[in-house]
């Protein structure tokens, strides 16, 4: 029996592990407000999850969630980076294209 018993801890302990490990990344707490002050057209995304994420264009963001992130000039997050910090004043980024959110 004590080794049934150990045996079944041993699983338990082993899909726990698993289970962490298959879940998804925490998204940011939040919201984001990118603007085209050309166009007048905004994209909101609530609570983004990490990763890079394709936009229309934008030139000013309103980063109200609760990490730092990372825009871009292209659309894959790899050319002309600018990190916006959290807050809630709109800060002027210059033509932008994508946003890059931490894990």
């Amino acid at each position: 029996m004590k080794s049934g018993k150990r045996l079944g801890a041993i699983m338990l302990a082993a899909a726990g592990s698993l289970a962490f490990l298959a879940a998804p990344a925490e998204a940011a707490r939040g919201n984001l407000l990118l603007t085209n002050s050309a166009t007048g057209l905004t994209a909101f995304i609530a609570d983004p999850s990490p990763g890079c994420h394709r936009t229309g264009e934008f030139d000013t963001v309103r980063n109200s969630t609760d990490v730092a992130i990372v825009v871009y000039q292209d659309a894959y997050c790899r050319v002309g980076s600018v990190v916006v910090q959290p807050g809630t004043t709109p800060v002027q980024v210059g033509a932008r294209l994508s946003v890059f959110i931490p894990r």
